[in-house]
């Protein structure tokens, strides 16, 4: 990736921060980067909407893994989906120019 330029936020150490598999650090040949951050949105909403939650959340009842705490862990993220759009945008204002 290094090699084709494909890494966009490579500045050490302020760079560092992004790095938390949540940025988008890299580009990506076939998606923008509103394209990766959408994706990324589009992701986390269908992964923690209530119907995938409530199907874990009777898994984990059928096989005793402690569902209060999965149901309270699924609940907390869906929350931050919020929170995650706000990071984005303005991550986009300080890092989106890199992309280009």
């Amino acid at each position: 990736m290094k090699a084709d330029g494909r890494i966009a936020l490579s500045a050490f150490p302020e760079d560092w921060k992004y790095y938390t598999l949540t940025y988008p650090v890299a580009r990506y040949r076939h998606l923008s980067l509103d394209a990766v951050i959408q994706e990324m949105i589009s992701c986390n909403r269908n992964f923690y909407s209530m119907p995938h939650v409530l199907r874990r959340l009777c898994s984990n009842v059928w096989q005793r893994r402690a569902p209060l705490i999965s149901f309270v862990g699924n609940l907390s993220y869906r929350s931050n989906i919020r929170v995650d759009c706000k990071a984005y945008a303005n991550f986009k204002c300080q890092r989106g120019n890199r992309y280009d």
